[in-house]
């Protein structure tokens, strides 16, 4: 299955995948040789469905198994050349601000978010973008992301979701029996359908939400000479010494001691 989704990456020209979790316990070279061949880079979440953050007990989360479990996904994804990131906790950076045609910068908030996270000193990017409110999706933010002035502070985004589900958020419904039945289960969904192709595993569906996605990635790619001035500005920034910055998401009271033992953890690693 991945070598036909890598192909629809390829026409999409995308270059990351945000992969919410792995399974830690395996190794992954030839997906990520696959992806790597086809240009394409992972971001990738420590947690597992076994061991995560429980949001009503986030505390109480960070025990002896949990935390080594982080690490051992780390530890398996770091071998890997085209592992681009890896993410430590369950907030990153979602929005869901750009609404429909008529949005822009004010309307979407986004240029609010450019002067919140402007004097970051770290690339960020959009974890989770690509409301679904107005179908089909036309993905203008995708344009804007990539323009001035997004590209002085952020460094592009994961459109959320690639294969479709019940939420609605896919660009492409699978082949197979579990992606045919729920396709034909759910109203609305012929509607979205741009093309139809052929596989040995069924019909895959493709939306007009991929048609429209792929050409608003095709529209950025020109050589832009700001973009020098941009990067010389973000390496200004990474040399500021972080001890002196105010940070976007700095909370108003003291934030209570670490709640690992780490002794206990390197122990535990070290066997």
């Amino acid at each position: 299955m991945l070598e036909q989704n890598v192909v629809l990456f390829k026409e999409l020209g995308i270059n990351t995948l945000y992969m919410y979790s792995v399974d830690n316990t395996k190794q992954h070279d030839k997906a990520m040789k696959l992806l790597q061949e086809a240009g394409i880079y992972v971001v990738v979440g420590v947690s597992t469905p076994s061991c995560c953050i429980n949001r009503s007990d986030p505390y109480g989360s960070y025990n002896t198994a949990n935390v080594s479990s982080f690490l051992k996904t780390a530890g398996v994804m770091a071998g890997y050349a085209n592992t681009l990131g890896i993410v430590a906790t369950y907030y990153m950076l979602p929005n869901y601000g750009w609404a429909g045609i008529k949005s822009n910068m004010q309307m979407s908030g986004w240029n609010a978010l450019i002067e919140r996270y402007e004097k970051f000193a770290i690339p960020a990017f959009l974890s989770e973008y690509g409301v679904n409110t107005y179908q089909p999706r036309q993905f203008l933010e995708t344009s804007a992301l990539y323009s001035d002035p997004m590209t002085r502070v952020f460094s592009g985004g994961c459109v959320y979701d690639f294969t479709d589900t019940p939420n609605n958020f896919g660009l492409v419904a699978m082949p197979g029996a579990d992606g045919e039945r729920w396709f034909q289960n759910f109203r609305g969904n012929q509607k979205k359908v741009n093309e139809v192709r052929q596989t040995d595993q069924g019909n895959l569906y493709i939306y007009h939400d991929f048609v429209n996605y792929k050409k608003a990635l095709a529209g950025p790619t020109g050589y832009d000479p700001s973009w020098d001035i941009m990067e010389s500005q973000a390496v200004e920034r990474h040399n500021i010494h972080t001890t002196q910055m105010t940070w976007p998401w700095e909370p108003q009271y003291q934030m209570p001691a670490t709640c690992i033992d780490w002794d206990n953890i390197e122990e535990v690693v070290g066997r």
